[in-house]
């Protein structure tokens, strides 16, 4: 995002989750410049993503709406997403997940995925949210977290 004064240039976000690729655009402020076609186009060959018409594309950036918009399936955009594991303890009294770093053009992963990995693996008790949210907020991935405890 550039800053000129008062003025703020409109950026763009282009990202993989769940399979598809999803497109935000933020409005410029003031007299800052709009998101252009070319650049949108050019970080999706940079990505490997698949081709989306130029009508598609340009109603997403004229809407410049801030909030993301789906566009294609890609499903080879998955070699950018975070993995995520959980394990158990041998006791059963408590999980920890390990998340990778998301590669550039990923989305960041969300609690819900976590979750989802901690109910596939058996944990569906003492799960502690709070602390998921803050190994997210904080980035704090490649690391085994424990984020789940049961009681005696």
């Amino acid at each position: 995002m550039a800053r000129r004064g008062s003025e703020t240039n409109g950026y763009f976000e282009l990202e993989y989750r769940d399979g598809f690729a999803w497109l935000t655009v933020y409005p410029p402020e003031g007299q800052g410049h709009p998101v252009y076609y070319e650049d949108v186009r050019n970080r999706m060959r940079l990505l490997d993503c698949p081709k989306v018409s130029y009508e598609s594309l340009m109603a997403v950036i004229d809407e410049a709406a801030g909030e993301p918009r789906k566009l294609v399936e890609w499903p080879d955009g998955a070699r950018l997403a975070s993995s995520i594991r959980a394990e158990i303890t041998a006791d059963l009294m408590s999980a920890a997940v390990f998340v990778t770093h998301p590669k550039k053009g990923a989305a960041p992963p969300r609690v819900e995925d976590i979750t989802t990995e901690l109910e596939r693996v058996g944990v569906t008790f003492g799960i502690d949210s709070g602390r998921i949210r803050r190994v997210l907020e904080q980035q704090d991935y490649d690391r085994w977290i424990t984020v789940a405890e049961g009681r005696e």
